[in-house]
């Protein structure tokens, strides 16, 4: 019961990622995604520096 719903939800959250591409915004999220992962690669490396 717990994997069909947890399927649906995947389900729904690939049509809705899909719909989004389609209407052009996959250029802002492309844009958000690299925004996002520069500050947790700016985070790795602070935790790195204060490692050594």
């Amino acid at each position: 019961e717990r994997e069909k719903c947890s399927k649906r939800i995947g389900k729904e959250v690939e049509r809705e990622i899909e719909r989004k591409e389609r209407s052009g915004n996959s250029e802002t999220m492309k844009e958000e995604d690299r925004k996002r992962n520069k500050k947790e690669l700016e985070a790795e490396r602070e935790r790195e520096s204060e490692r050594e």
